[in-house]
């Protein structure tokens, strides 16, 4: 048989919830250092294709830098992304917003660094970051004022556009 309804048996545990993953900010640097190095001793292995020459049409391994990001940060300490936001934002945890806001900076000036030295792809690296590329060609920054005008006018101006030419 289960314990009587509304009981109060909780208040008598010695704790509540679960034990915070770290004790201070600065393993989470530690964490960070370890993950870095990870990444800079096990490159991703790519298989390449030859495509001429002698050796042409044989399959190589070719090592690409395996890159420090959040998500792989995440994976590395076995956690997921909620819980990290939680240490990164949440007030609970505000001993650590510091060593967070450090490690993520630092994981994203190592993608930056990647994708201008041609190490990374530059346009997923933006994606990542969450940069967009912007460019204006044609009102010079101004504010572009459309024409309002009817179908009946629209197609008049075309047929006069073509009777002209």
């Amino acid at each position: 048989m289960g314990a009587p309804k509304y009981n109060e048996y909780w208040k008598e545990r010695k704790k509540h919830g679960r034990d915070k993953l770290f004790e201070n900010p600065e393993e989470i640097i530690d964490l960070a250092q370890n993950y870095i190095e990870y990444c800079t001793n096990n490159p991703i292995i790519v298989k390449e294709l030859i495509k001429s020459g002698p050796r042409g049409g044989d399959v190589v391994d070719i090592e690409r830098p395996r890159i420090p990001s959040r998500k792989g940060f995440t994976v590395f300490l076995g956690i997921d992304g909620k819980t990290l936001w939680n240490y990164e934002k949440d007030e609970k945890y505000k001993d650590f917003f510091q060593s967070f806001a450090y490690v993520c900076d630092l994981f994203d000036s190592e993608l930056t660094d990647n994708a201008t030295t041609g190490q990374a792809n530059p346009a997923i690296a933006a994606m990542l970051l969450g940069l967009k590329q912007k460019q204006d060609i044609t009102s010079n920054d101004q504010t572009i004022k459309g024409v309002a005008m009817s179908r009946d006018e629209a197609k008049r101006i075309n047929e006069d556009l073509e009777d002209s030419v």
